[in-house]
């Protein structure tokens, strides 16, 4: 019974390490495909998506912490694959298109409002980052998107307005590495 007791205490106290703590470490997503330096070890979910072209498979990976010091709540990575050719390099204007929609589709999803959106390239791909206010201006996200030839990959950091801008949220977006899919 007190074994028991000193279990619970010590599981209770364990769990409020925060990731703050932790070492930031490589993580590796899809084999070695994506990697990205993360204050912790990703949990993953997979869920099939239906769109018009038939089922994707969307991947996300994260990482929750609601002790952080730094603010930051919530880490996302997320991919999914369209179908070979769907979006040709030769074709930018249908990928700034898409990449448009998706910064307006995660407005509307996360009932945010848009602070800032920029298009750039990162790692020779076409991407975008931009900035959503949520949960009435106490808290925000900041996203980026790759388009990383028929791979998506879309990394969030959600952290309280008042930590709105701290290194760790960079550091993570920056940090990302993709190898061609084979």
């Amino acid at each position: 019974m007190i074994y028991g007791r000193f279990f619970l205490i010590l599981l209770f106290f364990s769990s409020l390490v925060s990731v703050q703590s932790q070492e930031w470490q490589w993580q590796k997503v899809d084999g070695e495909a994506i990697s990205v330096l993360a204050p912790a070890t990703f949990k993953h979910k997979e869920v099939e998506m239906d769109t018009d072209i038939g089922k994707l498979a969307q991947h996300t990976y994260f990482i929750q912490d609601s002790l952080s010091e730094s603010g930051n709540f919530l880490y996302t990575l997320s991919y999914y694959d369209y179908p070979e050719g769907s979006f040709h390099s030769d074709s930018s204007e249908l990928q700034e298109l898409f990449l448009d929609m998706t910064v307006q589709g995660s407005i509307e999803a996360l009932n945010g409002e848009l602070l800032y959106a920029g298009t750039l390239e990162i790692l020779g791909f076409p991407a975008k980052i931009w900035r959503i206010s949520i949960q009435d201006g106490k808290a925000s996200v900041k996203n980026q998107m790759i388009l990383a030839k028929d791979r998506v990959i879309t990394m969030q950091v959600f952290t309280t307005q008042k930590h709105a801008k701290n290194d760790q949220i960079d550091k993570y977006l920056k940090s990302i590495k993709v190898k061609s899919k084979t």
